[in-house]
């Protein structure tokens, strides 16, 4: 039985040990992955993938007023709309596997990286073709930013194991038509995804 609650407890401590306690059930977890997961997904596909862009032109103004120009001015809207779409794809991933802010940040700021650097191999490079790199794009933004939770949950390697599944998966779904759509395959992969983070990891105590 968790131990009652000091009523001058700070709020933010009191707020914490509510999401412990909401997404201790892994079950209860995975539905909560997957209702976030969706509505992004939909909500980006659907229509809000137009407010990313509007975001990323307050990026391109700072950016050409402030970063050298060694680099192409149209190239930080675009890198910004990567920044800002893999924020919102990956936001609630390290927030349910409670790996606490430094790794949460760790997390996002590596998947940021990883897309960010996805781009410019194909705009600068063309190191792939427009959509030939798609899937495995996905697989690695998974992958290795999921390591961030070593120290936190028992197995991170399992985030390794997640992110070749996430990539089958993207593979098989292209050859059905019915699976193919950007947001059924986006929920899909993050099914994959977190369920084998969640019942194939679990959280440390603090003291080991």
């Amino acid at each position: 039985m968790p131990p009652a609650e000091h009523p001058s407890e700070p709020e933010d401590r009191r707020a914490l040990a509510w999401l412990d306690r909401w997404l201790e059930p892994r079950w209860r977890a995975l539905l909560t992955w997957m209702a976030l997961a969706a509505g992004t997904v939909a909500l980006v596909e659907l229509g809000g993938f137009g407010l990313i862009v509007e975001l990323s032109n307050v990026v391109f103004i700072w950016a050409k007023a402030v970063l050298p120009n060694a680099v192409p001015p149209w190239w930080w809207p675009v890198a910004a709309i990567g920044a800002i779409y893999t924020f919102l794809w990956q936001w609630f991933a390290p927030v349910i596997l409670r790996v606490g802010l430094w790794r949460s940040l760790t997390w996002l700021g590596l998947a940021v990286l990883i897309t960010v650097s996805d781009l410019a191999s194909v705009l600068f490079f063309r190191v792939f073709g427009p959509d030939s790199n798609n899937d495995l794009h996905i697989a690695f933004a998974f992958a290795l930013p999921g390591l961030a939770v070593a120290g936190r949950r028992s197995r991170p390697w399992m985030s390794l194991v997640g992110g070749v599944l996430v990539a089958a998966a993207g593979f098989a779904a292209n050859q059905l038509p019915g699976l193919s759509h950007p947001i059924i395959k986006g929920t899909l992969a993050h099914f994959i995804y977190a369920a084998v983070m969640l019942y194939g990891t679990r959280p440390l105590s603090r003291s080991s």
